[in-house]
């Protein structure tokens, strides 16, 4: 069984009633989320980078790649063009990202 939680919903309608909704807290180890979610991970991590405010990456709020790895996190770093090449990610590093994102309960 998984957590739920109840809030209820308030509305300037008309109507006295109160809404309740449920939200069912589950795990995310369908594949089809899996994929969606390293997609968007790897896009706002592209847009970010090209932010003219850009610093670096915040590790606790990224997976902990191999320093070794092209996706290696680069606290500090500057903006990057925005013509600049996507970061490549390996199959190892999809993994990370996967994981991180079973752990966080994204």
């Amino acid at each position: 069984m998984h957590p739920t939680i109840s809030t209820p919903v308030s509305s300037t309608s008309q109507y006295p009633n109160t809404l309740y909704t449920t939200v069912e807290l589950t795990a995310v180890d369908s594949p089809a989320d899996l994929t969606a979610l390293r997609w968007g991970y790897k896009k706002c991590r592209e847009y970010g980078r090209r932010l003219k405010f850009y610093r670096g990456e915040l590790p606790p709020v990224h997976p902990a790649f191999p320093l070794t790895s092209a996706a290696a996190l680069t606290p500090g770093a500057l903006p990057v063009p925005v013509s600049a090449p996507d970061i490549e990610y390996s199959a190892e590093d999809d993994v990370l990202i996967d994981e991180f994102h079973r752990n966080i309960g994204a």
